[in-house]
């Protein structure tokens, strides 16, 4: 009896380890298969046979929610960091030599995976060479809405000198071009017959440039002598016509002008005025945008130039926008347009440009640098 019981027990004993044993091989079958399926699924995505066996021998397959060439190449180029698996798989890939360990570089110094996507979409060769020798800088982001490729040092430059200022302005100033002296870094006009064309003290036409369209300013719209753009003085004769239905008279008193003449008058101004003082009115040959036939000065009823606080000045400056016309150097913006204030000078750039630009507050220099 008692032996039986033995015998029972031990087969019991046996049964038992036998079920262990079943268990623990098919626990190790199943983790063998299931890193295998893994192995396979990551392949299958894209990742190579090194990666994927990478990827699921540190247990990393539900974090990889699918195929990233960053993360891949990471691992393949050995520069694999676990703490930015995550900015791995939302980076975008670009090929560039280097770019794992530049990524790593804008990692480890604290810039995120949204500032690396826009340094890389956005940023020419030479703004990125620029973040990599600087230390990390929170501003970076905050100046991508007016941002033009190659212009990143000026800006972190220009934000150093000027940090009274707004940080979009500073942006907008230095796509202007205010980080330059005047006259220097100069740009030549390529779109001179445009109606946007951008003429100022660093954009420069062609000394032989005359535009296309010229008409004579008639009597009864202007002085003698006086020549516009077709479009603008169309423009122009409309304007005057319903401002006088008003009681407001309105003149032609000076508009398109040759580089010949314009040289002339410039330097007649210096020689009146002196060259300091001569520049803060007067445009040099090839800077003027009187030389474009877009632009005008105004006379008023009494054919003199308009002055702020007149009528006519009033009437303009509520209604110049509906004709196509702005206010081309307003008051106390010197320090962007380069030039005093000309309550009389109007440049013509179309209704619906001049209504934006009105509607903006902005001058032409900083709506152009904002496009």
């Amino acid at each position: 009896m008692v032996g039986d019981i033995m015998r029972n027990m031990s087969i019991k004993k046996c049964f038992i380890l036998l079920l262990v044993l079943i268990g623990i091989t098919g626990g190790y079958i199943y983790v063998y298969n299931s890193g295998k399926l893994s192995e396979f699924y990551l392949e299958g995505i894209g990742y190579s046979k090194r990666s994927a066996n990478y990827i699921t021998d540190r247990n990393l397959v539900r974090s990889v929610n699918g195929y990233s060439d960053t993360l891949e190449r990471a691992i393949s180029n050995n520069l694999y960091k676990s703490v930015y698996l995550d900015d791995y798989l939302n980076i975008s890939y670009v090929k560039r030599d280097n770019f794992n360990k530049e990524v790593n570089y804008f990692l480890d110094n604290g810039y995120s995976d949204e500032d690396i996507n826009l340094f890389y979409r956005m940023g020419s060769d030479e703004d990125i060479l620029y973040l990599l020798s600087s230390k990390y800088n929170e501003n970076f982001s905050k100046i991508m809405r007016f941002f033009i490729r190659g212009y990143l040092e000026r800006y972190f430059n220009y934000i150093g000198v000027h940090p009274e200022n707004e940080l979009s302005d500073n942006v907008i100033f230095v796509n202007i071009g205010l980080d330059n002296d005047y006259y220097t870094n100069v740009e030549d006009v390529s779109n001179p017959d445009d109606i946007l064309v951008y003429v100022n003290k660093y954009h420069k036409l062609d000394s032989g440039y005359v535009p296309e369209g010229l008409v004579s300013v008639d009597l009864s719209y202007g002085v003698k002598n006086q020549y516009m753009r077709s479009d603008s003085y169309e423009a122009f004769k409309a304007m005057a016509d319903d401002a006088k239905k008003e009681g407001v008279n309105i003149f032609v008193g000076s508009g398109y002008r040759s580089y010949d003449y314009q040289s002339n008058l410039y330097n007649r101004y210096v020689l009146m005025d002196g060259f300091d003082k001569a520049e803060t009115y007067s445009a040099r040959a090839g800077y003027s945008e009187h030389q474009t036939g877009l632009a005008v000065d105004i006379l008023n009823g009494a054919f003199t130039y308009i002055e702020d606080g007149e009528m006519e000045y009033s009437w303009l400056i509520s209604n110049s926008y509906k004709y196509g016309f702005i206010l081309r150097y307003p008051k106390e913006k010197e320090y962007i347009t380069g030039y005093m204030y000309e309550p009389w000078h109007y440049r013509y750039v179309g209704k619906d440009y001049a209504k934006e630009i009105y509607d903006s507050g902005d001058t032409f220099e900083q709506w152009m640098a904002k496009r």
